[in-house]
């Protein structure tokens, strides 16, 4: 795993977006171009409630996790971790269950994320990582302070991740 955190400005794969007005979580998923048609558009919509800090987890990593799970399909249980714990008290489906747990792919991009993220923040929190103060809106409805570099070098990062986990690489 590689983390680049100092693309180029004019390589950018997310800045014209976020200079269009579109939020973290649209950018991905434009930027990412990984869904096509009816699923896109609901993705897209539905990523407006939780981007500019509603969520307070960084909509870059919900946008990555839900674009993972509409467009992956389901792995075989071979490849899920028995545990006689969890499998005797959590219903199948539920969080912590065998056919959540084992997810890889959303497992490796929740492990990027935090990894990339836990280099120059103290959390995954979008406060944390672009600090504005979304409660005050100061920062963020100046259209010159927001994003900051940070935010952008992570979208572009986090574009790149899910491209290549989607991609099988």
């Amino acid at each position: 795993m590689q983390h680049d955190g100092g693309l180029n400005p004019t390589e950018s794969t997310t800045r014209e977006l976020f200079a269009m007005g579109r939020t973290c979580g649209e950018c991905l998923l434009l930027a990412s171009q990984r869904l096509d048609g009816p699923g896109r558009d609901v993705l897209l919509r539905s990523i407006k409630g939780v981007s500019a800090g509603r969520a307070g987890t960084c909509a870059l990593l919900v946008t990555g996790l839900l674009v993972i799970a509409a467009q992956d399909g389901e792995e075989p249980d071979s490849d899920i971790p028995y545990n006689d714990l969890l499998e005797t008290f959590v219903p199948d489906g539920a969080p912590g269950s065998q056919s959540v747990r084992g997810h890889a792919k959303l497992n490796e991009f929740r492990q990027r994320f935090e990894e990339r993220v836990r280099l120059d923040h103290t959390g995954i929190a979008c406060a944390e990582i672009s600090r504005a103060d979304w409660g005050a809106g100061l920062p963020v409805t100046n259209q010159a302070s927001f994003p900051d570099e940070n935010c952008v070098r992570l979208a572009d990062s986090t574009v790149a991740d899910l491209n290549e986990i989607l991609s099988g690489g």
